[in-house]
């Protein structure tokens, strides 16, 4: 195995930058504008599972999906409008688009029954990040115990001490030859998730005896002998175990290497979820061009079938390497064997997604179980008990629900949902599969609640050209089953935030104005909107803040839907069938991260202040937002960074606010130890990248 400093072989660089580009063209095909496939959305349905029988299967499997969308340059498929654009973008459906079955009386009901219902107001999680639910953390780029921060640097982890109100390093250590993405702060321990560089490597040889495979007679006595070494190219998902209490500084206790790319990582109590995303390296030959450029497009399409056909079923799927401290490996294997492997009915790519069971509880924090699903997979949410993975269906190139309107043109799509039980701290199983019309805007777009997910999804619509939909899913017989959905929310819109609070769901759509509707959720049959509030503007990011009141981040906007700058707002939700909005603070001209990252949020409860990143005229800050008992909004301090850094969080330590911010030149990033009160600063603390 080459290095991850070993200089790139021409060749090869050439057949990887190829390799992208038709990933890209692939993404892109999927973006033109073509004719709507339909004119009603998909249905949401069942998606089961099936296991693979064995090796054989795995590799009949991915090689059939694989040969229906090969051509002379790789995976591409035929022109837009065949069966492969119908089959990546999911088949039509019917649903009607009226807001259907909603009681005369739904309103009277769902505020009696939601009196209170947003709860309380919320905090950070315990490590410092603004969470998804509560007693489930998230990786981010800062963690905190509350006096000890960890965060990164390049490829570097500092831990440094806040007390006394002063910045002090306590240690650092380098993570060679990678790119670190986020942490996870497990007591005295801490996970650090990097990135190789896409490498070659060889397939790993089956685990002695090896995966049996059935035999003639229906037994499974018979071995799948081992592949032959051949290399290809895979990006590496890196989790190196930190021990935070060692002298010097942190200390690598352990890593673990996956030839996968990175998705997300959710820790419940001990256990730690990590979800990651493969694509198969397919070794595709570079095109012979004639003298006139061009090539045989029949011999290049007959040797990339070849390619494919020679794929084993090591191949197809993500390898694991596990090293020491010391760099040594102790073990290279698949990380996923084949019984262990199951496929949806209908394909929904040609990845498979590995979600990986820590035990935080051990000191070296190992893996303690996988399990997997043959399918492309880019949003992870997770509860308390459950977790959920959401894919586009038949994607190749559509790796990720994404939106895919251009202008008004819309292209059907539905989307995939994999759900897993994750109760049991030290193991992660399958429950079932099932499809929604549309695509997600993002993981804040689902809930779990009493063995129901509930899903809001932009849709395909005949008549608006696009709608919302909440869709509610119970688990029944290994599936995920449609049990009640409610539809026509912004009508020509595309959801820009989602909230659950119990039985109620708050949704914004926007496209000139911002809707923001309460949906009744009580009866998982008959999901019902309540009420309706129109304002110019959108929010992108809701927070619950206690009382019946939300707050708003986004954009104010001109009636014909331009907008003009961030935007913080309150709302009444005292009445679901008439919210009102209480109070705003506008930044003419200016943005905010926590519209794309609701981790760059921070909400001090006992403070009743909210705590955002505003960028405007090439600087960046942080500002505080007071929320008083009534609604009102006042904003109660503002601190700038060096114009040419970026603030990246605001993390609450203590009684005070620690600001990450990443500079230019180097990508060197610098802590700033803030005063809560008015923001001023205390302490600062550059980070060497190492």
């Amino acid at each position: 195995m080459s290095s991850p400093t070993d200089p790139v072989p021409d060749d090869r660089r050439r057949r990887v930058t190829r390799r992208a580009a038709v990933a890209v063209a692939a993404a892109t095909a999927g973006l033109l504008v073509v004719p709507a496939l339909t004119g009603t959305e998909p249905e949401a349905a069942a998606a089961e599972l099936v296991p693979f029988t064995g090796c054989d299967d795995v590799e009949q499997w991915y090689r059939d999906q694989a040969l229906d969308l090969v051509g002379p340059w790789g995976l591409q498929g035929p022109d837009a409008g065949g069966s492969w654009l119908g089959r990546v973008l999911g088949a039509p459906g019917g649903q009607d688009d009226a807001l259907a079955g909603i009681a005369e009386d739904a309103a009277e009901s769902a505020g009696e029954a939601a009196d209170g219902a947003t709860g309380g107001a919320v905090g950070p999680g315990e490590t410092g990040t603004n969470v998804q639910e509560q007693g489930v953390d998230e990786p981010d780029l800062v963690k905190t115990d509350g006096r000890r921060v960890v965060t990164l640097s390049g490829n570097a982890v500092h831990v440094v001490d806040t007390d006394g109100g002063r910045l002090r390093s306590t240690g650092s250590v380098s993570l060679d030859g990678q790119w670190l993405s986020e942490l996870l702060l497990l007591g005295d321990r801490a996970l650090v998730v990097g990135q190789r560089e896409p490498q070659p490597v060889e397939p790993a040889p089956l685990p002695e005896p090896g995966l049996p495979e059935p035999s003639e007679d229906g037994g499974s006595d018979a071995v799948v002998p081992s592949p032959p070494p051949v290399e290809s190219w895979a990006p590496t998902t890196v989790l190196s175990v930190l021990d935070l209490t060692a002298d010097g500084g942190p200390r690598l206790v352990r890593t673990e290497e996956v030839e996968a790319s990175y998705l997300s990582a959710r820790v419940v109590g001990d256990a730690v979820r990590v979800v990651l995303g493969s694509t198969p390296a397919i070794p595709f030959p570079q095109p012979e061009y004639d003298a006139d450029g061009s090539i045989d497009e029949d011999a290049a399409e007959e040797a990339n079938r070849a390619a494919i056909e020679s794929m084993t079923a090591v191949e197809w799927l993500p390898q694991r390497v596990v090293r020491d401290a010391d760099g040594s490996v102790l073990s290279r294997e698949p990380a996923v064997d084949c019984a262990s492997l199951a496929h949806p009915v209908d394909p929904a790519g040609l990845g498979t997604v590995t979600v990986l069971t820590l035990d935080a509880g051990a000191a070296d924090v190992p893996t303690v179980d996988t399990d997997a699903v043959s399918a492309d997979g880019g949003m992870v949410y997770a509860s308390a008990d459950r977790l959920y993975v959401a894919t586009t269906r038949g994607g190749w190139g559509f790796p990720v629900p994404v939106d895919v309107r251009i202008g008004t043109t819309v292209v059907s799509s539905s989307t995939q949902l994999h759900g897993f039980d994750i109760t049991d701290p030290a193991r992660t199983e399958y429950l079932g599969s099932g499809s929604v019309p549309g695509w997600l805007l993002g993981r804040w777009a689902m809930s779990a609640q009493d063995g129901m997910l509930r899903v809001a999804t932009t849709a395909e619509s005949a008549e608006h050209g696009t709608e919302a939909v909440v869709t509610v899913l119970a688990e029944r017989d290994g599936d995920l089953v449609e049990t009640g959905s409610v539809g026509g929310l912004g009508k020509g819109e595309e959801i820009r935030a989602v909230r659950w609070f119990g039985d109620l769901a708050v949704v914004v759509t926007f496209r000139q104005t911002d809707p923001l509707y309460t949906v009744d959720l009580s009866d998982p049959a008959a999901p019902a909107v309540v009420g309706e509030l129109k304002i110019p503007g959108y929010s992108a990011y809701l927070h619950p803040l206690g009382d019946d009141l939300l707050l708003g981040v986004g954009q104010d906007a001109t009636e014909t839907g331009q907008v003009t700058g961030a935007q913080v707002s309150s709302f009444d939700l005292r009445d679901l069938a008439a919210p009102a909005r209480i109070d705003t603070l506008t930044y003419r001209d200016a943005w905010t991260d926590v519209e794309g990252e609701s981790r760059a949020f921070s909400y001090l409860p006992e403070r009743r202040l909210a705590l955002l990143p505003l960028a405007a005229g090439g600087s960046s800050g942080i500002v505080g937002v007071s929320v008083a008992r009534d609604g009102t909004l006042t904003e109660t301090g503002r601190w700038t960074t060096d114009r040419e850094a970026w603030v990246l969080r605001a993390t609450p330590v203590g009684e005070r606010v620690v600001v990450l911010a990443e500079g230019a030149g180097d990508g060197g990033r610098t802590l700033t130890l803030l005063a809560v009160d008015g923001l001023t600063e205390l302490d600062t603390l550059p980070l060497p990248p190492r």
